[in-house]
């Protein structure tokens, strides 16, 4: 390894010692690099008991093979669209154990309000067979400037020294609005060596796009940078985009794949148009109910009771968004000739 530690000659008593030494040195010494994900990922949803008051991962098994029948390989655990903040660090620690069982290539969601919860759900991610971490800044002690969130990164980082880390860029729920580039040169002022790029939700933002693809072009793109909005992904295509997560991909990630395949020819426009009819098909329920994660009924998916402060749908909303994501499925099989395995799949009918 070049070094006096590990001199294949040890002076030292116990070679085992020396071994352990030289093994940490060429793990912390070898690059981190980002996944290169070409294709959408789910933000999964996390399914709970009709109480909503504890996890259900019995569910995980059958979600998972849902979700490999639709293409994905990949998950994003415990972020946004799997309620993160809503459960405890013992909860979200399950979670990851649940997914990497089922096989799937497992991001964990790691960002906290406490850096020490933050650091231990990272080092028991890289024991239980995550792929890498995703970190959004702590939300009621924001960071006051790139440094700072940078430092924070840094630390999450050396608690998992082996899986790249991406910093989770959420600013409608974090309200921390750095520019990502400059995050991205901070980040390599002060030396995060498992650092390898930007989950980029904020897309809605007036100056994000333009960041956005400063941050895929920097330094000859050396870092990942993830579209975290599907509704935009016809947008992130054009400035560059390869890698997706959404919260449609629990049930959809065929049909952004199909717009996907099929961009830049102008067929793709009619791809989003369905996506976008899609959203608002499960949309406009009443304040506090998630039609999202409600969606998953339509699919036989079973995701349990609300938790509070989200709360439960009446049995009338549930059949009126069946009935409007059924008419969708029609629609979308004479739009564009192309039928959604969430379609195929369910067992309501008009």
């Amino acid at each position: 390894f070049g070094s006096s530690v590990c001199n294949p000659f040890p002076t030292v008593s116990h070679p085992s010692t020396t071994m352990r030494v030289c093994l940490a040195a060429a793990l912390s010494a070898a690059a981190i690099e980002p996944l290169r994900i070409k294709g959408v990922l789910p933000a999964v949803f996390t399914p709970f008991s009709d109480d909503g008051q504890s996890l259900n991962t019995e569910v995980v098994p059958k979600f998972a093979q849902y979700l490999n029948a639709t293409g994905v390989q990949y998950v994003f655990v415990a972020g946004t669209t799997g309620e993160s903040l809503s459960l405890t660090t013992a909860e979200r620690m399950a979670l990851t154990e649940a997914w990497a069982k089922q096989g799937m290539k497992v991001i964990t969601h790691v960002g906290a309000e406490s850096l020490l919860d933050a650091k231990a759900l990272a080092s028991h991610a890289q024991a239980n067979g995550a792929v890498a971490l995703g970190c959004m800044s702590p939300v009621f002690f924001k960071p006051a400037n790139v440094t700072m969130l940078a430092k924070w990164l840094k630390e999450v980082g050396a608690a998992a020294p082996r899986l790249p880390l991406y910093y989770y860029h959420i600013p409608s729920m974090t309200g921390v609005e750095f520019m990502m580039l400059d995050l991205i040169k901070e980040v390599e002022k002060i030396g995060v060596p498992s650092f390898a790029g930007v989950k980029y939700t904020g897309l809605y933002e007036p100056r994000a796009f333009m960041d956005f693809e400063q941050c895929a072009e920097y330094a000859g793109g050396k870092y990942e940078i993830l579209c975290g909005r599907e509704e935009m992904s016809a947008q992130a295509l054009a400035v560059g985009a390869q890698g997706f997560i959404g919260s449609q991909f629990n049930f959809a990630a065929d049909l952004y794949e199909e717009l996907i395949r099929r961009f830049p020819t102008q067929d793709y426009l009619a791809v989003q148009d369905q996506a976008l009819a899609l959203l608002n098909a499960w949309g406009g329920g009443s304040t506090g109910v998630n039609g999202n994660k409600q969606v998953m009924d339509f699919v036989n998916l079973d995701m349990g009771g609300a938790r509070l402060p989200s709360v439960d749908a009446s049995k009338a909303e549930v059949a009126a968004q069946q009935q409007r994501i059924r008419a969708w499925c029609e629609e979308t099989k004479k739009a564009i000739n192309f039928e959604p395995y969430m379609c195929k799949q369910s067992t309501v009918v008009v």
